[in-house]
């Protein structure tokens, strides 16, 4: 039983005849993938031209002043809107903060008090401060 690959028997195959069927492969591999990649640019066109068919492109053609430029008046800043938040029913947020706390102690929300309660302004800042405050190195844990 002989086996033939690239008209060379198994007997005689090489390490080079081994690599030649390895470059033919990874050759063929990259050439239908550049394939692939025309097929789906020029594809891309076709739909583009075929969407913007009927829009015409303007064409500014460019004209020599003879007059120096006026001066552009910087135009007038618009004013500055500061979106507030809405107004949110504090007991609901602390309940849910409480409800989250009770789950992942496995306990029930009605043993747990809150007794303070505020938003801070930078959550990087604040959580760097809890990190540092709670540190298992403090408790020697």
């Amino acid at each position: 039983m002989s086996l033939t690959l690239l008209s060379v028997q198994a007997e005689n195959f090489t390490l080079f005849d081994g690599l030649v069927v390895a470059a033919t492969g990874i050759l063929t591999v990259l050439a239908i993938l550049f394939l692939i990649s025309v097929c789906i640019s020029v594809s891309a066109k076709i739909i583009y031209f075929a969407e913007h068919k009927g829009e015409r492109k303007i064409i500014r053609k460019k004209t020599v002043r003879t007059e120096a430029p006026k001066p552009v008046s910087a135009p007038e800043p618009e004013p500055v809107i500061t979106a507030e938040e809405p107004a949110q029913d504090e007991g609901e947020l602390v309940a849910a903060i409480t409800a989250a706390i009770a789950a992942s102690l496995n306990t029930s929300p009605d043993r747990l008090v809150v007794r303070s309660f505020r938003r801070p302004q930078n959550w990087q800042s604040e959580a760097l401060q809890e990190q540092i405050n709670h540190s298992s190195f403090k408790t020697g844990l």
